[in-house]
């Protein structure tokens, strides 16, 4: 499926599967377009250069809840590739098993304007493969929800299999109090135990 030079695209339960792409997302591409929303999408053995299953470029808000991205193949970058748009808001969803020939192998994520607003939210990556073993490379920040104890890098590459936040925060510490509304960067703090 290819949406190119539209508003916005919304889409419940669609699945996706064996699908192929000649260069951008193998099963869904949305190009210059406005926000994209799917609910419990499924993205299975799909193929493509860039995002396996499928690529968000140069659109607005992209809100992801219960997707599934399963056995996906990208010759370049990972299963869902989003290069160019405002915001992310991944959640619930899965990265299985997925491959590819650069990095990373589950997901891309580069804001052509954000640099706060997108999160990830109890999300499983597990399985995939990438040079490096990169699950993840988040070009800009991408804030994950945490509880509290644990902590994410919000930009870089993750390696690995992980479920939700992985990383301990050092002792002494619960983790960082952020106040909604205002650059987290000049209000981050430690809180003690």
């Amino acid at each position: 499926m290819s949406v190119e030079n539209s508003g916005d695209v919304a889409l419940e339960g669609a699945s996706f599967s064996e699908c192929a792409g000649a260069y951008y997302g193998g099963g869904m591409r949305v190009f210059n377009s406005g926000v994209v929303s799917l609910d419990g999408a499924s993205f299975s053995e799909c193929t493509a250069v860039w995002g396996g299953g499928m690529s968000v470029e140069n659109s607005g808000d992209v809100s992801l809840e219960s997707a599934r991205f399963v056995r996906c193949t990208s010759h370049v970058q990972a299963a869902l590739y989003l290069n160019g748009i405002k915001r992310l808001a991944l959640a619930n969803s899965q990265f299985v098993d997925s491959i590819a020939s650069g990095t990373p192998a589950a997901l891309f994520f580069s804001s052509r304007i954000a640099t706060s607003g997108s999160i990830l939210r109890n999300t499983t990556f597990f399985g995939n493969s990438a040079p490096g073993n990169i699950a993840i490379l988040a070009a800009s920040p991408l804030m994950w929800d945490c509880p509290l104890g644990s902590w994410m890098p919000n930009v870089g590459q993750i390696i690995g299999d992980l479920s939700g936040c992985n990383r301990l925060c050092a002792e002494g510490t619960t983790g960082r109090a952020f106040l909604r509304g205002r650059d987290s960067t000049d209000l981050a703090s430690s809180i003690p135990m």
